[in-house]
């Protein structure tokens, strides 16, 4: 069985999660801003058909690991961006991952780790993290506010290790409740 989570972003309401999105340059992120829902499947096989999909292959999990796709009711952001160097990238990651991962856990913020990912018009480096949090706002709160100076530095040399000029985009995916 292989560990890849599938994201299957339908044009329509007809997924589990409501979906909501940013991609960046502008043609990005008008292909993103089409979507209206999705569906998240772990594993391979043929399941549910989306008019697009993406494909999240693990380089680097976290000992939270895959579990963090599966909590249900958790709002799940997924993201991709691209690296000027996916091996410093990696040794970045591996070094932060522990403290990073403990810290966001005291927020109910679950960091899965890196991922492959292939789709959207190419490949990057993305990760998934899930939000004990019932909205999109509550969930970047959790993610944003009051957050002490070493959490704020090792997001910053993340970005660094980003190449900002090349394709990336952000969608966030709020389950839908059942009767609502």
């Amino acid at each position: 069985m292989s560990d890849d989570v599938r994201i299957l972003l339908h044009t329509g309401d007809d997924g589990a999660y409501a979906l909501t999105g940013r991609g960046v340059p502008e043609e990005l992120g008008a292909e993103v801003g089409r979507f209206g829902s999705a569906d998240v499947l772990l594993g391979a096989g043929d399941g549910t058909r989306g008019d697009e999909m993406l494909v999240y292959s693990p380089v680097a999990l976290t000992p939270l690991g895959l579990d963090v796709v599966q909590r249900p009711g958790a709002v799940l952001m997924v993201f991709a961006y691209h690296v000027h160097d996916e091996q410093a990238m990696l040794d970045f990651d591996a070094g932060i991952t522990e403290e990073y991962t403990a810290f966001y856990l005291t927020r109910g913020v679950h960091y899965s780790g890196a991922f492959r990912v292939d789709g959207l018009g190419g490949q990057r480096l993305g990760e998934i993290i899930a939000f004990d949090a019932a909205s999109v706002e509550e969930a970047e709160r959790l993610g944003s506010v009051d957050l002490p100076q070493r959490i704020v530095d090792i997001e910053e040399e993340c970005r660094t290790l980003q190449d900002r000029e090349a394709s990336r985009f952000v969608l966030w995916l709020v389950p839908r409740r059942a009767g609502g």
